[in-house]
């Protein structure tokens, strides 16, 4: 696990009955619904943005991501954005 390095930890804002809904779907784990949230996030963040701001290497979140596809049958950032507006992740 990850070492905080004097930077604190930002949370893409959704609402807390969002996020207990899409991990209660055992569709992705809490962990792949967090980076989900700020994959599809309005602001575009990079999979290295999403790497830094979650203190974790950028093969874990690219990992993560395709694990997230695999599960959501999904194959790219629009249809994961699509998703998240159906499912009120966004």
């Amino acid at each position: 696990m990850a070492t905080s390095r004097g930077s604190s930890s930002v949370t893409p804002k959704t609402p807390a009955r969002t996020q207990v809904a899409l991990v209660a779907s055992d569709e992705v784990t809490r962990r792949q619904a967090e980076i989900l949230r700020w994959w599809v996030d309005p602001l575009g963040f990079s999979k290295s943005q999403i790497a830094h701001k979650m203190q974790l290497g950028l093969r874990t979140v690219e990992s993560h991501i395709k694990a997230i596809y695999k599960k959501l049958k999904l194959h790219n950032r629009m249809q994961a954005q699509r998703y998240a507006r159906h499912n009120k992740l966004d």
